[in-house]
């Protein structure tokens, strides 16, 4: 069966990541799948550009909670089955994501988390291991599914992308997790599928403690906002 696919994401062009994200999302717009963008506050060049590529975009103020919610819930709207994304994912996206959308629904799976292997996982900063291996074994405890649930992609019908609208407290990156402790509360098969890149050469030296600290803080209030 063919699941008709949207994708949700989002952007801000700060620190010098707007070249990497619209090189990411030009490659998006080559698919046979609507993309949906919620936007921090980039500069009018860089909305333009994404204009041009045939992108849904959308101001949405107020951080990361706002941008997730207002992205997943248009897609949710559009597409039988929702795939989130960070937009900067330019090598699974050239390698990676149409293998992804192949085996979920070959495998008719409700709820998967793109993973990496083992090998993969340790291409990463030492921090974002550290605080993202905490994370997963959180998920393993509760969820009874070990795997890795960090990297970023997802796939989900679009009825439990409905449910972020439920979301209604700033939780930061952890809007997520809050739809993996859902998904688990109303019984939804949880996986992985394992299509993960390696870390960036740019990006293995980006090991800033505090921030993984905060990211680990947000996806496990997340998570257990989404348990409820």
């Amino acid at each position: 069966m063919r699941y008709k696919i949207a994708i949700a994401t989002m952007t801000l062009d700060r620190k010098g990541n707007a070249e990497l994200m619209e090189s990411a999302l030009d490659v998006l717009s080559k698919l046979p799948y609507p993309v949906y963008v919620s936007d921090g506050g980039s500069s009018e060049r860089f909305v333009q550009s994404l204009n041009k590529m045939g992108h849904n975009v959308k101001y949405v103020p107020g951080g990361l909670t706002y941008q997730h919610r207002d992205a997943i819930s248009r897609a949710s709207n559009s597409g039988q089955i929702v795939l989130y994304t960070e937009p900067d994912k330019y090598d699974w996206f050239c390698n990676g994501l149409e293998e992804t959308v192949k085996l979920y629904e070959a495998d008719k799976q409700e709820f998967a988390a793109v993973g990496r292997t083992p090998d993969i996982f340790r291409t990463f900063p030492t921090h974002q291991q550290k605080w993202e291996k905490r994370m997963n074994g959180i998920i393993t405890e509760k969820v009874g599914v070990k795997g890795d649930f960090i990297y970023g992609p997802k796939l989900f019908p679009q009825s439990l992308g409905h449910m972020v609208e439920e979301i209604d407290e700033d939780i930061g990156w952890g809007t997520l997790m809050f739809l993996v402790g859902r998904a688990s509360k109303i019984g939804l098969p949880i996986r992985n599928i394992y299509t993960a890149n390696q870390c960036p050469f740019d990006q293995r030296n980006d090991d800033n403690g505090n921030y993984r600290k905060k990211q680990f803080k947000d996806n496990k209030k997340g998570f257990n906002l989404g348990l409820r």
